[in-house]
């Protein structure tokens, strides 16, 4: 964060995958990273984008276009539609295997594919 000058980020993942922000609540302070349930309270967007799962998934691509970096997950059709449109604009995108550190996959995404 301190090498782009970051005050915060967003995590956009679904609700089963959220134990990464455990993870990264390590390295960051949790009062400056985002998920959905912060954008619900803090916006003026109508609340059928927040009852609606594929609303809520548009509005956080939009967020995670519109950032300033953008950290994709490897295997997710979600990710691949935001990198593309991004790197189609020349802006910062990371693969998130590229983060030295991170952990590839969550315990709870593992126990999912077994």
């Amino acid at each position: 964060m301190k090498k782009f000058k970051l005050k915060c980020i967003y995590i956009a993942c679904p609700l089963w995958s959220l134990d990464i922000i455990d993870y990264i609540s390590k390295y960051i302070p949790r009062q400056n990273i985002f998920v959905s349930g912060d954008v619900k309270s803090k916006t003026i967007v109508k609340k059928e984008f927040f009852t609606d799962l594929y609303l809520l998934s548009l509005v956080e691509q939009e967020i995670a276009y519109r950032s300033k970096i953008f950290v994709r997950a490897h295997h997710s059709n979600w990710s691949n539609f935001v990198g593309d449109a991004r790197r189609l604009e020349g802006k910062i995108t990371y693969d998130i295997r590229e983060l030295s550190g991170m952990p590839y996959l969550n315990s709870t995404y593992k126990n999912i594919i077994k």
